[in-house]
């Protein structure tokens, strides 16, 4: 027993001994994690001594240096390894260190792995040696792909050999189909090479130190690489060959670009030597012409000999010290060119541009200059700058508007200042627009016109265009189609005639209206004229007020037609207005014209009836006579904003109809006193002809006076003696038989007759007959009266009532196929008066309206 612990003593001492001589840190543990020994370098990894760990928690211990999650992957390895008897191992980075972790099981004496041996190891230096190495050999196999360049290794007695991936890849051929060996190598090359690279390796074997073979090989594809192999031979102690060591490499692209450069060179030569081009190659640091073909020999005068003995100097007419300094420049340069003056042989000197560039000849750098004649180019140059300075002198600085247009886009390409100062953008701006930002027909319509200019070398137009202050101007356009620079331009010239046209339709509407005043109210003049305006300033709506004499009442005389259409329900309330506030008030009060571009926005305008229509834009003219506003035209809704122009336009326009309706007015009244003057004579002449007229009728009217009254005395009498006869004819009824026949005949008639009846009949007609007796000697008065002649006349108390019953009475035949005449009389009192007189004007009452009834 003694023995037995004493062995075990022994055991954990040479184990512990052997745990103390490892170069890493080392624990045994048992299967459930308890520590049985630990050396002294892994308890101090967790800052203990190994008498103290034994017996604890190894994967506590862990639980300092691993997470939760690696420290179950360490627990799950460890039983792993118990039950598998098999190591395992693992990498763990902490702390910029790798360390690797071995966990070993630990075996009885049968079998059993009770115990667990887990070493941890610091390897991060070998980490990094192993890195290095692999990034070493990955930029050595990287060198050798890039460059192209593989190694090969041949025995020399089997011929087999040992060729690296890049050298398989050379040759095109699959290392798992074939068999490194010299027999392959020289199936692969040209047949053209192949007899020459055998005798090359043969010689190699007795004499050559080295191998240096350029050769072309066949790849499976049929096309062909140049190859360079270079090696040694490895010989034996007796000097006999063994092995060949060597790289091979793909030249191809070596051999296509000496192969380039010999062609190039003999194009090279062929297009130096026969070009028409002049061509000069000169030492850079001498001067000296080293070489000058035909074209140069030519154009200078001198011999191809001859140039190449000479320097630059002699040609270049500068001074050799700027010549020098010329070539210094073009050795720094890969390619310069230059403008010198050269010297012929003639004497004469020429304008020439150089371009010259750096080649390099038998390994010496040269400069190959090609020389261009440039005289006529610089004398056309000039004339084209003198031309073109004179054009922009005629362009530029020229009073008139001009524009250059494209016509295949409608960009303006330029501008004149005046061009700038009509329009009011800079003429940068005006180069970045496009002729329909500033012609007012639509876009489509300016397009069409444009594309008319294909078949058109020149054209006249009138347009209307827009400004930077958003008015419009009418203009006429002169324009002609130009070729500047191999580009067709369309080169326009713009007149202003917004005035001229202005005067134009003033002066239409003045003889429209002249034409038609005599035959058109006033308010038909003012409507005339309301619609040209709105014509002419692009308007929708325009009013025409009179202003009261005392300037606080407006009157509307007339509105535009457009305006009638649109204001139809309104304009009764504007007929009379009182000028209190507005802008109607405004420009009475200042008299002068008043513009508001943004009426919405205005403060003190009077609020719109319902149903006006809405005002974006207006403008107040006022028309002075004297000190005072006589009328106002009020101008609305432009589709684009009023300028003072307009309201001085439409002031002329106003004032010229204002004259026309002084001067209609003033015939109008002319007219009325010539027909009073008229009236008047005629009425002169009336009364010359009743003064006449009454001095006849006067004397058969006295007559039949004087009759009328003698015939009334012998009615009386014969009706005295017709009663006495009546008398006598009763009393003979009772006392005379004899003659009763008779009687009762005239007793019949008198009944037929109604004798009675017609007596009294007679009275009336007697009164009446005086009565129109009278009233002719009252006209005859009349017209003595109408003549001046008449006798002062008195008045006297009349009945109204019965003047007008006598009055209709007289008038009888004017009425009575006309109309019925009902009476209804008032009881009145008489009247003062003159009785004819007031017969007079009740008859031509009675007349006049009979008259009207009839027409």
């Amino acid at each position: 027993m003694e023995k037995s612990r004493l062995h075990n003593a022994f055991t954990e001492t040479a184990v512990y001994s052997v745990l103390e001589a490892l170069p890493q840190e080392a624990a045994i543990i048992d299967v459930t994690g308890q520590i049985a020994l630990i050396n002294r370098r892994f308890a101090a990894y967790f800052g203990l001594v190994p008498s103290v760990c034994s017996g604890r928690d190894f994967f506590g211990l862990l639980e300092r240096m691993f997470s939760m999650e690696r420290l179950n992957f360490i627990r799950a390895c460890c039983r792993g390894a118990a039950s598998t008897g098999k190591s395992v191992s693992f990498e763990e980075s902490r702390n910029e260190r790798i360390l690797k972790a071995t966990i070993n099981p630990v075996r009885s004496f049968d079998a059993y792995a009770s115990r667990l041996l887990f070493t941890l190891e610091d390897i991060t230096e070998q980490k990094h040696f192993e890195q290095k190495a692999v990034a070493a050999k990955l930029r050595y196999d990287l060198a050798l792909k890039l460059s192209r360049t593989g190694i090969w290794e041949i025995d020399v007695k089997s011929g087999k050999g040992i060729w690296s991936d890049t050298t398989w890849e050379l040759y095109g051929l699959d290392r798992t189909k074939h068999e490194a060996s010299t027999d392959l190598w020289l199936s692969i090359i040209h047949p053209d090479d192949r007899a020459m690279v055998l005798r090359l390796n043969e010689s190699s074997k007795i004499r050559q130190p080295g191998i240096d073979i350029e050769y072309r090989i066949t790849l499976p594809d049929g096309s062909l690489r140049w190859c360079l192999a270079r090696g040694m031979t490895i010989r034996d102690d007796i000097g006999k060959a063994v092995r060949y060591l060597g790289i091979v490499a793909d030249i191809t692209d070596l051999k296509n670009a000496e192969a380039a450069i010999t062609e190039s060179e003999l194009r090279f030569r062929s297009l130096f030597e026969d070009h028409a081009a002049i061509m000069l190659i000169i030492d850079s640091d001498t001067g000296s012409i080293v070489d000058a073909n035909q074209a140069a020999a030519d154009f200078y005068g001198w011999s191809r000999e001859r140039l190449r003995s000479m320097h630059i100097q002699e040609i270049n007419t500068l001074p050799a010290a700027e010549v020098k300094q010329a070539l210094e420049n073009g050795r720094y340069s890969r390619q310069v060119n230059f403008r010198f003056q050269h010297r012929l042989a003639d004497g004469s000197i020429h304008d020439v541009d150089v371009f010259s560039s750096r080649i390099r000849i038998d390994q010496k750098e040269v400069q190959y200059s090609i020389i261009h004649d440039i005289t006529n180019k610089l004398r056309i140059e000039q004339k084209l700058k003198e031309s073109e300075e004179l054009f922009r002198s005629m362009f530029a600085d020229h009073c008139a508007c001009m524009l250059v247009v494209d016509p295949e886009t409608g960009q303006i390409v330029d501008a004149n200042q005046a061009a700038s100062d009509f329009y009011g953008w800079s003429i940068n701006k005006l180069r970045t627009m496009n002729i329909t930002d500033i012609n007012c027909a639509s876009a489509e319509f300016v397009r069409s016109d444009i594309r008319q200019w294909d078949d058109l070398k020149h054209r006249y137009v009138v347009a209307n265009h827009k400004r930077a202050d958003a008015s419009i101007r009418n203009v006429e356009i002169f324009a002609k189609k130009l070729n500047i620079k191999g580009r067709s331009l369309i080169y326009d010239i713009i007149h202003d005639v917004t005035e001229r046209k202005r005067l134009e339709s003033f002066a239409a509407i003045r003889l429209n209206l002249l034409e038609k005043v005599d035959n058109l109210s006033v308010e038909e003049i003012l409507r005339v004229t309301l619609d040209e305006i709105e014509q002419v300033t692009d308007s929708s709506l325009s009013f025409c007020f009179f202003v009261s004499k005392d300037q606080k009442e407006l009157s509307l005389q007339a509105v535009s037609t457009n305006s009638i259409a649109v204001m139809s329900r309104v304009k009764s309330e504007l007929y009379f207005c009182e000028l209190e506030a507005g802008v109607w008030a405004e420009a009475v009060r200042e008299k002068k014209p008043v513009i508001h571009n943004d009426y919405g926005s205005l403060g003190k305008r009077n609020g719109l009836s319902e149903g006006h229509h809405d005002i974006m834009r207006e403008m107040i003219v006022p028309v002075i006579r004297g000190e005072q506003v006589v009328a106002a035209f009020g101008i609305g809704n432009s589709h684009f904003d009023y300028s003072m122009e307009d309201a001085k336009w439409v002031a002329v326009v106003a004032d010229m109809v204002w004259d026309i309706l002084e001067k209609k007015a003033t015939e109008e009244e002319f007219r009325k006193i010539e027909e009073r003057l008229f009236q008047s004579q005629k009425m002169e002449l009336v009364g010359q002809l009743a003064s006449g007229i009454a001095h006849e009728i006067n004397n058969p009217l006295n007559f039949i006076q004087l009759n009328f009254a003698a015939e009334q005395d012998y009615f009386a009498d014969f009706l005295k003696l017709f009663n006495g006869y009546r008398e006598l004819a009763k009393q003979a009824d009772f006392n005379t038989s004899g003659v009763m026949p008779e009687l009762e005949k005239l007793r019949h008639l008198e009944q037929e007759l109604k004798i009675d009846s017609l007596l009294l009949d007679m009275g009336s007609i007697y009164i009446e007959s005086q009565r129109g007796i009278d009233r002719i000697k009252k006209i005859v008065e009349g017209m003595r009266s109408l003549s001046g002649r008449q006798d002062s006349v008195n008045k006297v108390p009349v009945d109204i009532n019965q003047t007008v019953q006598e009055s209709l009475a007289i008038a009888k035949g004017e009425y009575r196929f006309t109309a019925e005449v009902e009476t209804s009389l008032e009881r009145l009192p008489l009247v003062s008066c003159v009785p004819d007189e007031i017969s007079q004007v009740i008859i031509n009452l009675i007349v006049n309206s009979a008259h009207a009834l009839h027409s």
